[in-house]
């Protein structure tokens, strides 16, 4: 006889051992301390690899079973006899009873698995030999007064923090404003620099170096320039205009204007952190926010260099803007490269600041800090900047301040999370509080099998689950769907067949007969044990419609997929039964 396995859609018999796979103890031990195993209640039998004097796994057998929610990576084994074990989700083909395999595998604890073939494993792995303890060094502890030792840690959670108090620590850690060793313009030269401005519509700089004119791009004057030389004409000697004589000077501003971008830009290049303290903030205008209105002074650009201002808007500095021009889109190309060097870098505060304060892009900002995890401060920018509370909870999860995550998760009406943090905070009353607001509004809109899912994983009450399962199919609430689920949650085929039949006894009617023949198909009753059972129940439904329906008689081929000639006779049925429709109603 051949012994072979083949895939099952369910376990059906016990799961009574875990296949740890790895080549040394030292793999085994911490899965085994992983999954709250002792070892002194476990039996490890070493299974040899597909080379010689290799190994590929170690079965264990345990006295009790771990926590499913533990298993993680392992693999469970079912037990078929006191003494063989197969791989989960499959069964042994040809079927055999339980006193032959008795009699077959003894001597030995025998597995099957589709990795390694059947083998039989007649050593135990001898733990307490191999396990060396180190010795116990001496401790002297020390007890605070008035405190208590707990003797179980079942959570870890920061401390809830205000946006406030976040956003102030992270005002901290940003460079303060210097002033730079450049003699700027003075007030007298700023404003003879405006006023010269608006004598002309084009000033002529290309920008490409500082003080460069364009001598293809002439200046033009503007109106305001006409009536100054038209009032001014009879006072000039040698045929100028006053714009032309004031020409000059406007150049020599403009380039001293100049230089102090391109000392910035060449800063942001070389050593971004120390530009950082003469950097310009931008509008979206193209303009600089913070100095006095015609020309530009990196020794002044800001009172404080706090990436928020008191006021609680994006960035800070004083009133009045200047006109860059060109140079906005320099400057904020430059400050996009500098952002990226920086997080290259993994200096992630430095580069959200630059987003935040220079390029007023607060989401971007919260971004950057969310991926460096500096999650509260990008939560409460997310929060005050954003008003992205998703995010914001998101992050506050992220950085384990689930107090604050919470509070937002209420807000924004996702009581499932909710529960889901409480759990994680040990509070289950108030998890089960929320997980019951979560699935009583999914019943209200009629999603019956997630609130069965809720039931069954969140707050582990399977027979309400299986119960509301049964509901949504009686009351016709995706009412195949909910019984291809609750269908699924019966593990034993001889208990599942006992199901079925009750339920088709007496849930299935005229109405729902349809949608059960469709159920009688899903993956979910896939078992070799139901296949007559589902077919008699198959053909009394097709029985009982086809002279209302007569195409239903092609759903047979799926009960019968063995009758080769079966689709040819379907087929005859159903063009045979619409002729004698057409003859009908012609008559």
């Amino acid at each position: 006889m051949e012994l072979r396995l083949k895939p099952s859609e369910r376990n059906q018999y016990e799961l009574k051992g875990i296949l740890i796979k790895g080549d040394s103890v030292k793999t085994w031990l911490p899965e085994l301390q992983r999954m709250k195993l002792d070892y002194r209640q476990v039996s490890l039998y070493p299974v040899p690899g597909s080379v010689p004097n290799t190994l590929w796994a170690c079965l264990v057998l345990f006295r009790q079973a771990p926590d499913p929610a533990l298993i993680g990576k392992n693999e469970w084994c079912q037990q078929l006899s006191s003494s063989f074990f197969i791989a989960e989700r499959s069964q042994v083909f040809p079927a055999m009873t339980v006193p032959e395999m008795e009699q077959l595998f003894k001597d030995a604890v025998w597995l099957m698995h589709p990795e390694t073939g059947l083998i039989a494993l007649t050593e135990v792995l001898p733990l307490k030999q191999l396990l060396v303890l180190p010795e116990k060094a001496p401790v002297d502890p020390v007890t605070p007064m008035q405190s208590f030792i707990p003797s179980e840690i079942k959570s870890f959670q920061l401390a809830p923090v205000k946006a406030e108090e976040a956003l102030q620590k992270l005002e901290e850690s940003f460079p303060k404003t210097e002033k730079m060793e450049d003699k700027p313009l003075s007030l007298l030269e700023k404003a003879r620099l405006s006023f010269y401005k608006a004598l002309f519509t084009k000033p002529g700089l290309t920008g490409k170096s500082a003080g460069e004119s364009d001598p293809e791009t002439p200046r033009e004057e503007s109106a305001f320039g006409n009536l100054v030389n038209f009032i001014t004409q009879p006072f000039m000697k040698g045929g100028k205009d006053f714009s032309d004589r004031v020409e000059p000077d406007l150049e020599e501003l403009q380039r001293r204007n100049q230089k102090q971008i391109d000392k910035l830009l060449d800063m942001l290049k070389n050593n971004p952190e120390e530009a950082l303290k003469y950097a310009i903030p931008l509008d979206q205008e193209g303009s600089s926010r913070g100095t006095n209105k015609g020309s530009l002074d990196l020794s002044q650009r800001r009172t404080d260099f706090s990436l928020f201002s008191n006021s609680g808007r994006i960035g800070g500095g004083g009133g009045g803007s200047v006109d860059i021009g060109e140079h906005f889109y320099t400057l904020e190309q430059q400050y996009r490269q500098t952002a990226e060097q920086l997080i290259r870098n993994g200096n992630f505060e430095k580069a959200a600041f630059i987003y935040m304060k220079l390029l007023k892009l607060p989401r971007v900002a919260a971004q950057t800090l969310e991926e460096g995890k500096y999650y509260a401060d990008a939560a409460s920018i997310y929060l005050k900047f954003a008003n992205d509370k998703h995010k914001a909870a998101e992050c506050y999860e992220k950085g384990n301040l689930h107090a604050n995550a919470i509070e937002l998760y209420k807000e924004l009406k996702n009581y499932e999370r909710v529960g889901d943090l409480y759990i994680l905070m040990n509070q289950k009353k108030e998890a089960e509080k929320y997980y019951e607001i979560t699935a009583d509004n999914l019943i209200q809109s009629n999603q019956y099998i997630s609130a069965s899912t809720v039931y069954r994983n969140k707050m582990g009450d399977a027979p309400r689950a299986n119960n509301l399962l049964l509901k949504g199919w009686r009351e016709n609430k995706d009412g195949a769907g909910c019984l291809k689920v609750y269908f699924t949650q019966v593990p034993d085929p001889d208990k599942l067949g006992e199901e079925l039949q009750q339920l088709y006894q007496h849930d299935v009617n005229k109405h729902n007969q349809l949608q059960f023949l469709q159920v009688l198909k899903s993956d979910s009753l896939k078992l070799p044990e139901l296949e007559e059972q589902k077919r008699e129940m198959a053909f009394e439904i097709i029985a009982d419609g086809i002279h209302h329906n007569p195409s239903l008689v092609k759903e047979l081929h799926f009960f019968n997929p063995e009758n080769k000639g079966l689709p040819k006779d379907t087929s005859r049925f159903v063009i045979g039964q619409a002729k004698s429709q057409r003859k009908g109603n012609k008559q």
